[in-house]
This record gives structure tokens, sequence and C-alpha cells, in this order.
């Protein structure tokens, strides 16, 4: 999918955490509706050091540096310990080629639906994705398309 020149709106955590965990050598999964995910939350492996944050902005940003984007909102849960720290210098790095600001969120799900009008929605969260119009699976493009092949189960392809 090409972004068109717009502006997207990345649920930080969860994209973040699906590049790192593939970048890790976890699986990921592509389900039916081909959508990328990790299972790291399951596996008691959602939290992430600062620094893998960053790593993956930074894949983040080299990515779409190739699409002329207007703006790239950044959302995360305000809950998490060291939250605005790490929104904060993500969203320094993705200036560096693309006008971003971030929002810390009690409710990060229904603060990405309640803007997702204006922007194009990166997520694999299914509450996100039901209730979203333009969704560009961001962490699985950059996962398809990384250097080095990381592992992905195709599970869309184990339904008849």
């Amino acid at each position: 999918m090409k972004i068109p020149k717009n502006s997207i709106i990345i649920d930080f955590y969860n994209v973040t955490t699906t590049i790192i965990e593939a970048i890790q050598g976890y699986p990921v999964y592509r389900g039916t509706d081909y959508i990328i995910r990790d299972n790291a939350k399951a596996e008691g492996r959602s939290k992430k050091p600062l620094t893998k944050y960053l790593e993956a902005t930074k894949i983040i940003r080299d990515y779409l540096a190739r699409y002329d984007l207007n703006k790239i909102l950044l959302v995360g849960d305000k809950q998490l310990p060291f939250s605005k720290q790490t929104l904060s210098m993500a969203t320094n790095i993705l200036r560096e080629k693309t006008d971003t600001d971030y929002i810390l969120s009690e409710q990060a799900d229904k603060e990405i639906i309640s803007k997702s009008r204006d922007y194009i929605v990166s997520t694999s969260d299914c509450v996100i994705l039901e209730k979203t119009a333009r969704i560009y699976d961001l962490a699985g493009e950059i996962i398809l398309n990384y250097p080095k092949p990381l592992t992905v189960v195709e599970l869309w392809a184990y339904v008849t």
C-alpha cells in the first residue's frame, strides 16, 4: 500500500513491539486480515528496554522517509513507566525527517479511533482496526522488507 501525501497516526508501543519482536528472532504472525502481529504480551515479553524502542523508531523513520508525509502522530499509553520520556525521544528521532508529535493517553485505543478520520492508522490492535477505515500495516511492511529474513508465520494459509 502506498501512503498518500497525508498524515499517519502510529499506535507506538503496538507497532514498535512487533518490529522489536521480529528483529529479536521471535516469530510474528500474519492473520486472515493480513495484518502482522506479535505474541509478546502472551509470552510475557511486552515490556522492552528504552534502547529497543528507539532502535525500532529509527527503523520507522528510515522506512517512512520514502513517503511524503505531512505529519506523524505517535500515541502511547500514559500508564506505562517512562512513557513520556520514551515518546519524547522517539518524536525527536522521527522529527529528523517528518513533522512529528505525540500524545500520552489514558486510553490509547480510543484516542487513535477518535483521530482516525484525519490520519492513516498504523496498528495491529483489532479493536482499533475494526473501527477505522484507512489502515497501514507499518510494522508488517518493515518486517517483510527487512534486509535479513525474519520469521513470519502465515496463519491465513491455514484457514480454508
